[in-house]
Protein backbone atom coordinates (compact mmCIF):
# COMPACT_ATOMS: atom_id res chain seq x y z
CA UNK A 1 0.00 0.00 0.00
CA UNK A 2 1.43 3.43 -1.06
CA UNK A 3 1.38 6.20 1.31
CA UNK A 4 -0.15 9.68 -0.05
CA UNK A 5 -0.22 12.76 2.24
CA UNK A 6 -2.71 15.15 1.04
CA UNK A 7 -3.26 18.85 1.90
CA UNK A 8 -7.45 19.96 1.97
CA UNK A 9 -7.75 23.88 1.58
CA UNK A 10 -11.45 23.91 3.19
CA UNK A 11 -13.26 23.41 6.22
CA UNK A 12 -15.40 20.32 4.80
CA UNK A 13 -14.84 17.24 7.02
CA UNK A 14 -17.26 14.96 4.98
CA UNK A 15 -15.72 16.00 1.41
CA UNK A 16 -12.13 15.22 2.75
CA UNK A 17 -13.31 11.85 3.99
CA UNK A 18 -15.01 11.28 0.86
CA UNK A 19 -11.78 12.14 -0.90
CA UNK A 20 -9.72 9.76 1.73
CA UNK A 21 -12.27 6.90 1.34
CA UNK A 22 -12.21 6.99 -2.60
CA UNK A 23 -7.96 7.43 -2.73
CA UNK A 24 -7.78 4.29 0.08
CA UNK A 25 -10.08 2.50 -2.13
CA UNK A 26 -7.82 2.82 -4.76
CA UNK A 27 -4.78 1.08 -2.67
CA UNK A 28 -3.43 4.34 -1.09
CA UNK A 29 -2.72 4.88 2.71
CA UNK A 30 -3.90 8.41 3.04
CA UNK A 31 -2.50 11.02 6.11
CA UNK A 32 -4.66 14.23 5.19
CA UNK A 33 -4.39 17.55 6.96
CA UNK A 34 -6.92 20.38 6.56
CA UNK A 35 -6.29 24.06 6.71
CA UNK A 36 -9.59 26.17 5.89
CA UNK A 37 -7.78 29.51 5.36
CA UNK A 38 -5.07 31.20 3.23
CA UNK A 39 -2.90 31.71 6.12
CA UNK A 40 -3.24 28.44 7.78
CA UNK A 41 -2.87 27.03 4.37
CA UNK A 42 0.06 28.86 3.12
CA UNK A 43 1.75 28.67 6.02
CA UNK A 44 1.07 24.62 6.27
CA UNK A 45 1.92 24.52 2.62
CA UNK A 46 5.37 25.98 2.74
CA UNK A 47 6.73 24.27 6.17
CA UNK A 48 5.52 20.60 4.81
CA UNK A 49 7.82 19.60 2.04
CA UNK A 50 6.50 15.91 2.21
CA UNK A 51 2.79 16.84 0.46
CA UNK A 52 2.01 14.57 -2.55
CA UNK A 53 -1.36 16.55 -3.58
CA UNK A 54 -3.10 19.69 -2.26
CA UNK A 55 -6.59 19.95 -2.75
CA UNK A 56 -8.60 23.53 -2.49
CA UNK A 57 -11.11 25.71 -3.41
CA UNK A 58 -10.83 29.18 -5.38
CA UNK A 59 -14.08 30.01 -2.50
CA UNK A 60 -13.09 29.03 1.12
CA UNK A 61 -16.07 28.41 3.07
CA UNK A 62 -15.43 31.42 5.10
CA UNK A 63 -16.46 33.84 2.00
CA UNK A 64 -12.73 34.72 1.09
CA UNK A 65 -11.41 33.41 -2.23
CA UNK A 66 -8.22 32.90 -4.25
CA UNK A 67 -7.26 34.93 -7.18
CA UNK A 68 -4.98 33.69 -9.92
CA UNK A 69 -2.17 35.29 -9.02
CA UNK A 70 -2.73 34.08 -5.45
CA UNK A 71 -3.00 30.52 -6.51
CA UNK A 72 -0.03 30.59 -8.74
CA UNK A 73 2.25 32.30 -6.02
CA UNK A 74 1.14 28.95 -3.84
CA UNK A 75 3.00 27.11 -6.33
CA UNK A 76 6.54 29.12 -5.89
CA UNK A 77 7.88 27.63 -3.04
CA UNK A 78 7.13 23.93 -3.41
CA UNK A 79 7.98 20.84 -4.89
CA UNK A 80 6.53 20.42 -8.20
CA UNK A 81 6.27 16.75 -7.52
CA UNK A 82 2.83 18.16 -5.69
CA UNK A 83 -0.22 17.43 -7.33
CA UNK A 84 -2.71 20.84 -7.32
CA UNK A 85 -5.99 20.35 -7.76
CA UNK A 86 -8.55 23.16 -7.71
CA UNK A 87 -11.73 23.63 -7.97
CA UNK A 88 -12.88 26.64 -9.86
CA UNK A 89 -15.70 29.03 -10.87
CA UNK A 90 -16.33 28.10 -14.85
CA UNK A 91 -15.91 31.25 -15.65
CA UNK A 92 -12.19 30.09 -16.32
CA UNK A 93 -12.85 28.20 -18.57
CA UNK A 94 -10.92 28.55 -22.01
CA UNK A 95 -9.16 32.05 -20.66
CA UNK A 96 -5.80 33.17 -19.71
CA UNK A 97 -5.74 32.48 -16.42
CA UNK A 98 -6.00 28.86 -17.10
CA UNK A 99 -2.84 28.89 -19.35
CA UNK A 100 -1.13 30.91 -15.98
CA UNK A 101 -2.00 27.99 -13.74
CA UNK A 102 -0.89 25.30 -16.01
CA UNK A 103 2.35 27.21 -16.66
CA UNK A 104 2.34 27.71 -12.61
CA UNK A 105 2.24 23.53 -12.50
CA UNK A 106 -1.31 23.29 -11.53
CA UNK A 107 -2.62 20.93 -14.18
CA UNK A 108 -5.93 19.55 -12.45
CA UNK A 109 -8.60 22.05 -11.97
CA UNK A 110 -12.57 20.92 -11.92
CA UNK A 111 -15.17 23.10 -12.41
CA UNK A 112 -18.21 24.27 -10.00
CA UNK A 113 -21.35 26.38 -10.88
CA UNK A 114 -21.25 26.26 -6.80
CA UNK A 115 -23.90 23.53 -6.86
CA UNK A 116 -22.26 20.77 -8.25
CA UNK A 117 -19.13 19.84 -9.50
CA UNK A 118 -18.34 18.90 -13.41
CA UNK A 119 -15.51 17.25 -14.45
CA UNK A 120 -15.09 16.86 -18.13
CA UNK A 121 -12.36 14.01 -19.24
Amino acid sequence: MQDIHVLFGFSSQQIADNISNSLKSLGFRVSSNMRPDKYTFKEFLDNNLSLDAVILKEHLDGGDSYSIEELVDLTDNVSPDINFVVILSPKYRGTDQMKELYAAGILCVVFSDGKKVSIRT
